[in-house]
């Protein structure tokens, strides 16, 4: 081979790595412009990661890179943003956030679904004992999870474990691995946003295959026992079995009735969202609540106060309802530190909003994908003075009703809102209650202060853990 073949063969090759180059490039930042021709502001995306390339290299939390748009873009709007190569319209006004969630629901009636449902159906079809007085520093986490796995097994499942006593039981397994978003998951997530397509071509499941086999197997065996026997729990699996036997009207045609077509598939995706309800967000909001409880401890001797006043050993609900300032400081923890940090919806028709005086219009096509930035309402000081400061008294009889309607949304609103929130709320009450009556919460040199949120994956959480400390109440 002479030289200039060798000169041309290299340039055969760089022709071709440039021409894949700029193929990729292409396909990275071709819907760069789409908030531009909109005429709407939005934060500079970068090739493949668009904005998320702070949380995906955990370089910063997500819940961090989202407030940090909102303050960038605050006083407008809406803004833009792209997670990966994925345009989202965030809404900021409130108003603008109320015609969307409630007043125009007809417009927006769909959550969006990056893992499609018939890959994974399971994901996308869903709706204490101290003997002494020293302090124990607890990873408050793991116990409260624990706790709360036990809980939604018997509630929706209506199994029986002890996850303290049998730590490494399959239902916590399947619980942790159904609500773990780092690592292999974060990276599947990534694929379905960047190239769903291929994805979902290859048919790549993101629920664990081993997590979904024992759901799908236990929910299963659940019916056809209790369909055989004639078995009545009061849980979750029995309400959808006697759902799926009820008629429905179609509220058109004169109100005609139909069975309703629940199928085994969608009671084993309804039983999961009460599992994801009840298992990691009940067990985080605990946490958070018992870290301001320990950092406060004015607040927490006056709610031990009010629990000595109405406890007696049991829990009812009349006395976990009577308890306003429990309310209160839950109320104050989700204002904080919500269970998510953003809601979306789907737009399913044209809607706009004409311009005004100082603002854009604003156009959403069908298909396009809007944010609810529940984590950046909650700490904009228009909203909530001193946003960073806990402060249960925001929520007191007298200061609620000043707060502005459609900036608290912790479970968000309107017909989509989480179908769980009542459940997790009770959870999370009864839990305190309990633990409350019977030890103080202390800070102890392991406990984070100030909160820095970790960097891995979705779910929300300080670096480290909840580190906390308990000591037996002396009453």
């Amino acid at each position: 081979m002479g030289v200039w073949d060798v000169v041309w063969s290299y340039s055969d090759w760089l022709l071709i790595l440039g021409l894949l180059l700029l193929a990729a490039h292409t396909y990275a930042t071709w819907n760069h412009d789409f908030f531009s021709k909109k005429g709407l502001p939005y934060t500079k995306p970068w090739p493949i990661f668009g904005n998320m390339g702070k949380a995906v290299l955990k370089r910063a939390s997500f819940a961090d890179v989202l407030l940090g748009m909102y303050r960038q873009h605050k006083g407008h709007r809406v803004n833009g943003m792209f997670q990966m190569t994925l345009p989202i319209t965030v809404v900021n006004d409130p108003e603008l956030l109320k015609r969307i969630v409630v007043k125009d629901f007809d417009h927006f009636v769909d959550h969006y679904s990056i893992i499609p449902p018939e890959v994974d159906p399971l994901f996308a079809g869903n709706l204490f004992f101290l003997k002494d007085k020293d302090v124990h520093s607890i990873e408050m986490k793991d116990l409260f999870t624990r706790f709360t796995n036990d809980v939604i097994a018997s509630t929706a499942f209506g199994v029986t474990v002890d996850s303290l006593k049998n730590p490494n039981n399959e239902f916590y397994l399947a619980g942790k691995g159904l609500t773990n978003f780092e690592g292999l998951r974060s990276l599947i997530f990534m694929g379905y946003t960047l190239c769903s397509g291929l994805m979902k071509f290859l048919r790549i499941p993101f629920t664990p295959l081993e997590v979904s086999k024992f759901i799908h197997s236990l929910v299963k065996d659940t019916l056809r026992t209790r369909e055989r026997e004639g078995i009545v729990r009061p849980d979750m699996i029995h309400l959808l079995m006697e759902a799926r036997k009820e008629r429905v009207s179609d509220g058109v045609n004169g109100g005609k009735t139909a069975k309703l077509d629940l199928t085994d598939e969608d009671i084993t995706a309804q039983a999961t969202v009460f599992f994801l309800a009840g298992f990691d967000t009940a067990s985080t909001l605990l946490c958070f609540a018992s870290y301001f409880l320990a950092l406060n401890e004015d607040v927490q001797d006056r709610l031990q106060a009010e629990i000595d006043l109405v406890f007696d050993d049991e829990v009812t609900y009349e006395t976990v309802h009577s308890m306003k300032y429990l309310d209160m400081i839950i109320s104050e923890s989700l204002r904080l530190y919500p269970p998510v940090i953003a809601v979306d919806r789907v737009c399913e028709k044209p809607f706009s909003i004409p311009a005004s005086d100082d603002q854009p219009a604003i156009t959403f096509n069908k298909g396009d994908l809007a944010w609810i930035p529940i984590y950046c309402l909650h700490r904009d000081e228009d909203y909530f003075p001193d946003p960073e400061r806990f402060d249960p008294e925001r929520f007191s009889e007298e200061n609620k009703k000043n707060i502005k309607p459609f900036t608290y949304l912790p479970f968000g609103l309107g017909p989509r809102s989480c179908i769980g929130n009542r459940f997790a709320l009770m959870e999370t009450k009864v839990a305190l209650i309990h633990l409350l009556a019977r030890f103080n919460l202390k800070v102890t040199d392991r406990t984070p202060i100030p909160i820095r949120l970790s960097r891995k994956g979705f779910n929300v959480g300080p670096e480290g853990g909840f580190w906390m400390g308990l000591t037996p109440r002396n009453k």
